[in-house]
């Protein structure tokens, strides 16, 4: 700085090399040239004296004009007293910087940081030097983070610093307030605490993504968490400092509003594309850009086909030139919206009258956005409003606008000539002077009814009128409110023909009710003729039926004049003018039947008016006078011959549901009443209807079978054989399906069933469902199990038949009693059908079965069991049942049979399944049992039980045969004397009681088994018989006296059982039997190795008190006698003997006889003829013994 005075030192400057540098001053003046700081000196007087290049440049000031300026001038006026102020204090010797903003030449502000120091000579401050410093960056930056601070604390948005570890290190209140925290509280917090671990890992993986890439800030979504728990939705953006390490600092947006703005603008699209009108947006080039689904219906065109397109493809070149005028006219904003009507061109080529509304969207271009809507029908609507309008002019019904005075506004000619006057003077007049003052107050009330209803309705009264000659007809005003309290919009109506033919069509309306009550097509005829002769009071009515042969028959008159009560003739259809007239099918007027060419004569009838009804006949009117029938008469009678053609299109309808519905009720009443289930299915196969006799074998009420699937009744194999068969109805192949199987009811019971079923007729040839009867086959199919069960029975009966009768047969060559149960144990054990069989019998003073034979594979059993023989022992079986009961007992599962439980483990051993246990009984004794085992459970039914009855007797038979032949064929028989001390018998009570003899003369076998007994009594008889009748006393069956004597009376005793009875039941010949004082002596002979003790003890079991007084052997029956009558027994039946014993026994042949036939015939329980023949027989062998008649 050259141009400064003063002092400079050269101290950094080696003294030795300073001839080497440049000058000195012009080396100081280049460095100070090269600052960007201005430099500058002024001196006391405040000249600048001099500065440095960058003063000149920045301040735009030359040398010359900054030698001549005022230093304040460079100076800006507001900080120019700061500037005075300054060079004040630097003139005392003091140092200063200030704040100044410096003036350029072309007037532009700079702040500048200034600095001064005083300048001294001879210790006097001669002036300042001093720098300048642009500050504006500095202002700037100042400024800036001024904003910021101002603006991260103001602003809505949060904003955060994370640390290195991730923890809050400061945030601004924003933050605060959307955490819900307090500054304190948030600061140091990790980040996880405001959000969900899934938002967390979200968060650290962008992280790592601003590590790894050039990114440098990332955005996510999450809901925030706050300090009550609560959330909301923001969007965080954050950014990576790395300082040593990375903070994170981030902004946190709440987006509760775009959410909500975003739901909003989801349901306003929602909204465009459900909104019937169309929608769509063009842009700047009038070129579609978007559109709506109502849109693309309206075109008749796909989305891709209308997109892209001009509008102008839509309109014609008109309308497209006026809707640009219009997006022009928006643009300069004379007006926001606009609308226009025009035709749309549809992808079809018709076109759709539309209203479009229009407005502009300014973004980077303008886009028009619109609304078009369907006006077809309000163009329609208005179409129809200029045909009400045109029609009001011409209608014949007078039209007004009345005003808020009641006086008439607006009116058509129609309603001046109404009232006989000009539409002109009828203008403003008052209500009251066209109606009467009833009929104003009525509608004036009628009126302010609809104001009430806020006038969103329409009146109608009826009333009276008065034309201009002051004449009064009857009106009907319809009219509806206009605005104010009494105007209104109406239409006046002269009724007076319409109340007349209103009064005529209700008499006929009434008479409609009587034909709707008639039910046959003679009784619809009959009363038509009676209601229109009634109401259009005319001579005659008559009504014609159409016959089966096309011709109209008279079947009701109805007149009040007598020369017309005639019948008229019949016609063929198109015959005559009646005929034609129904051909004709439309109503017919005959003004004058005089002019008709007919040969009926119809006097007095003049006119006529004739009414066909297609397919059931014609009703006709006729009158006295000629032309008596108008336009109103034809029109009511129309109406009259509809309401008639109804009553017979009803009567029709009548008598065919009359006739639908007995049919129906008779296959009601058949279906109900059958057995068999009925149902019917539906397409689907659901169930639509079932009679009783289905619900009852399902199980359902009738409701729950509603919409069942029937397949859910059968079983799989049933409905796959369903469905073949209905397939083969459906291809032709049959007319009716047949499936056998199982139907579960709603209990899950199976019951069998036959299911027959055909098609219902087919919809549209289609399958319409089926039809069938079910009928329950259990019986059926029961009755088949039978029949085979029967069948395995009867031919296993068979074999068992089969072997019994082998066994019966083999009985005949057995000679003893054991013989006998060998061969039939032989037999029946030795067969495939059984698998073991024993005989035992009884022996009265053991507990047990003694066995006697056996056969089969069961020998060991009979080892391991001992077999009760009474039933109180505790381990009575059946062989015990069989004793005690003399029946044969079965037992068809050893398994279950409580009876046999005693000895079923061994039986089970053994494979013993069921049981037969056959006594043998002969008469009344019972000479053993069979026991009979099969390994089959079952295995003995009812029909073998029977056989097993006819082996045991016939056993039972043959062993006491056999006892009877030994006793017969023994050379040298035992006799015995038996002895039984106050026996169970009849008489031996007598013989005690009465102190008497009893003696048995003999005894005969009656028919059923019994033996009478003729016994001789020596005491009276009639204390025998008092003996007989009183109480306690062992009584026989029947007691008749047969004789009486001196010494003996002799009675006919039956007695059941008797002494003797057992005796030769049991193989013993009694001899004789005598009772005496209470005891009864028996004489009799048994055959060699008779089991005496067996006798005496089953005598003993019977009578009691039996001891064996006497036995010996005997010397041989007595040699047969040279006697004529020797050998006549054995040519005696049981028969003939027993009628020839009861007859000589009784008295028969005692004279007088002491017994008739009949009484003998009574006692032997047979007939009279029966005995006669017995006892012819039996004498005339008698006698052909005695005489030596070789016949017989």
């Amino acid at each position: 700085m050259s141009r400064v005075r003063g002092h400079q030192g050269d101290w950094w400057v080696d003294p030795e090399s300073r001839s080497e540098w440049p000058d000195p001053e012009d080396a100081s003046q280049t460095i100070l040239d090269t600052l960007t700081d201005l430099l500058y000196v002024f001196d006391r007087s405040g000249r600048l004296v001099d500065w440095n290049e960058k003063f000149e440049t920045v301040l735009g000031y030359s040398e010359a004009e900054l030698a001549e300026l005022d230093p304040l001038t460079l100076v800006a006026d507001c900080d120019r007293e700061r500037a005075v102020d300054a060079l004040g204090r630097v003139a005392a010797g003091e140092e200063v910087t200030e704040q100044l903003r410096l003036e350029t030449a072309d007037g532009r502000l700079i702040p500048h940081e200034v600095t001064a120091a005083p300048l001294y000579e001879d210790d006097e401050v001669w002036g300042l030097a001093g720098t300048a410093r642009n500050v504006s960056d500095r202002r700037e930056r100042e400024r800036d983070l001024s904003r910021y601070k101002s603006l991260l604390e103001t602003v809505g948005d949060g904003v955060y610093v994370l640390d290195e570890d991730l923890r809050v290190a400061k945030v601004n209140d924003a933050m605060t307030e959307l955490a819900g925290y307090d500054r304190d509280e948030i600061l140091g917090r990790h980040f996880s605490a405001f959000m969900d671990s899934e938002a967390v890992d979200r968060s650290k993986e962008l992280a790592a993504t601003l590590q790894d890439t050039d990114r440098t800030v990332e955005t996510i979504e999450y809901d925030l968490v706050r300090k009550d728990g609560t959330s909301i939705p923001v969007e965080g953006r954050f950014s990576l400092v790395s300082d040593d390490g990375y903070a994170t600092i981030g902004l946190v947006r709440d987006i509760s509003d775009r959410r909500e703005r975003e739901r909003d603008l989801r349901r306003y699209k929602s909204l465009l594309e459900t909104i019937g009108d169309g929608v769509y947006v063009v842009d700047d080039d009038r070129h579609v850009r978007k559109v709506n689904d109502a849109m693309l219906e309206m075109v008749g065109a796909d989305r891709e086909d209308v997109l892209g397109r001009h509008v102008s493809a839509f309109t014609d070149p008109e309308t497209a030139e006026r809707g640009f005028g219009m997006s022009e006219s928006l643009k300069r904003g004379d007006e926001s919206l606009t609308t226009m009507e025009f035709d749309l061109h549809r992808a079809d080529g018709t076109r759709l009258p539309v209203e479009g509304r229009f407005g502009l969207v300014h973004d980077e271009e303008y886009s028009t956005i619109g609304l078009i809507r369907d006006i077809s029908e309000r163009k329609a609507r208005e179409r129809e409003l200029e045909r009400y309008e045109t029609v009001l002019e011409t209608v014949g019904d007078g039209v007004y606008v009345m005003g808020e005075d009641l006086r008439l506004k607006e009116a058509n000619d129609t309603l001046a000539a109404l009232f006989g006057r000009d539409r002109e003077t009828i203008m403003d007049a008052h209500l009251t002077e066209f109606v009467t003052e009833e009929t104003a107050q009525r509608g004036i009330r009628a009126r302010r009814e609809l104001a009430d209803r806020d006038g969103k309705a329409v009146a109608t009264i009826q009333g009276t009128a008065v034309d201009g000659d002051g004449e009064e007809f009857p009106i009907e005003v319809r009219f509806m409110p206009l605005e104010g309290d009494l105007s209104s919009l109406g239409l006046i109506r002269d009724v007076s023909d319409r109340r007349e033919r209103a009064e005529l069509l209700e008499q006929l309306h009434c008479g409609t009710r009587e034909l709707m009550a008639a039910e046959t097509h003679h009784e619809v005829a009959e009363t038509a003729a009676e209601v229109s002769q009634r109401h259009f009071a005319f001579a005659t009515t008559g009504v014609r039926m159409l016959t089966e042969d096309d011709e109209l028959e008279p079947v009701a008159v109805a007149t009040d004049d007598e020369r017309l009560d005639e019948m008229p003739p019949t016609y063929a259809v198109g015959e005559g003018f009646v005929g034609e007239a129904y051909e004709g099918g439309e109503p017919v007027v005959v003004d004058d039947m005089r002019d008709l060419d007919t040969d009926f004569d119809y006097d007095p009838a003049r006119s006529g008016l004739l009414f066909p009804i297609e397919g059931y006949g014609m009703i006709s009117i006729a009158s006295t006078e000629p032309a008596a029938f108008d336009e109103t008469h034809r029109e009511l009678g129309r109406l009259f011959a509809a309401d008639v053609e109804s009553a017979f299109r009803r009567a029709d309808r009548e008598e065919k549901l009359r006739e639908r519905t007995e049919e129906l009720q008779r296959y009601e009443t058949l279906v109900e009443t059958m057995s068999d289930g009925v149902y019917m299915t539906d397409e689907n196969h659901d169930v639509r209807m079932v009679n009783g006799a289905a619900e009852a074998k399902l199980g359902f009420d009738p409701a729950a079978f509603e919409g069942l699937d029937a397949r859910a009744f059968g079983s799989d194999n049933v409905v796959a054989k369903a469905r073949a068969q209905r397939q083969e109805m459906l291809d032709g192949e049959r007319s009716v399906g047949t499936v056998e199987g199982t139907l579960r009811s709603v209990s899950g019971e199976e019951i069998p069933v036959e299911n027959r079923f055909s098609l219902l007729p087919l919809s549209d040839g289609e399958f319409a469902g089926t039809v069938g009867v079910v009928r329950d086959i259990t019986e059926r199919k029961e009755s088949e199990r039978r029949l085979r069960t029967q069948r395995d029975e009867l031919e296993t009966l068979n074999r068992i038949n089969e072997l019994v009768q082998e066994t019966i047969g083999a009985l005949a060559a057995a000679a003893t009693a054991e013989e006998i149960e060998e061969t039939v144990c032989e037999r029946l054990g030795g067969s495939s059908l059984y698998r073991f069989a024993f005989t035992g019998g009884r022996r009265p003073s053991d507990e047990f079965v003694e066995p006697n034979a056996w056969a089969g594979e069961g020998s060991a059993y009979l080892e391991e069991v001992e077999i009760p023989v009474e039933m109180e022992h505790e381990r009575a079986g059946p062989v015990a049942k069989t004793f005690e009961t003399g029946q044969v007992t079965v037992t068809n599962d050893v398994e279950s049979d409580p009876l046999f439980e005693p000895f079923r483990e061994p039986a089970l051993d053994h494979g013993f399944r069921s049981v037969a246990v056959v006594p043998f009984t002969h008469r009344t004794v019972t000479h053993g049992m069979l026991a009979v085992y099969a390994d089959r459970p079952g295995a003995f039914s009812d029909r073998e039980r029977k056989a097993f009855e006819v082996l045991g007797e016939m056993v039972g038979f043959a062993i006491s045969a056999t006892q009877n032949r030994q006793l017969i064929e023994s050379d040298s028989p035992v006799e015995m004397t038996l002895e039984l001390e106050e026996p169970d018998t009849f008489f031996g009570t007598v013989s005690a009681t009465l102190d008497c003899t009893c003696r048995l003369l003999g005894s005969a076998k009656a028919s059923g088994g019994d033996r009478l007994h003729y016994v001789a009594v020596t005491a009276p008889p009639d204390e025998v018989r008092a003996l007989a009748d009183e109480s306690g006393t062992p009584t026989p069956h029947s007691l008749p006296l047969v004789t009486e004597n001196d010494d003996h009376a002799v009675f006919e005793a039956r007695v059941r059982p008797s002494i003797t009875s057992v005796l030769f039941e049991s193989g013993v010949k009694p001899i004789t039997v005598e009772a005496e004082g209470g005891q009864v002596t028996v004489e009799a002979a048994a055959p060699r190795g008779f089991d005496l003790r067996e006798l005496t003890e089953r005598l003993d079991e019977r009578f009691g008190g039996v001891t064996l007084a006497a036995k010996r052997e005997g010397d041989g029956w007595p040699e047969a006698s040279e006697e004529p009558c020797a050998g006549v027994d054995d040519k005696l039946t049981d028969r003939q003997r027993a009628a020839l014993s009861a007859a000589y026994f009784a008295g028969y042949f005692d004279w007088p006889r002491d017994s008739t036939a009949e009484e003998v015939a009574d006692s032997l329980d047979i007939a009279s003829p029966t005995f006669h023949q017995h006892l012819r027989h039996a004498l005339r062998k008698l006698l052909a013994t005695y005489f030596d008649d070789g016949r017989t």
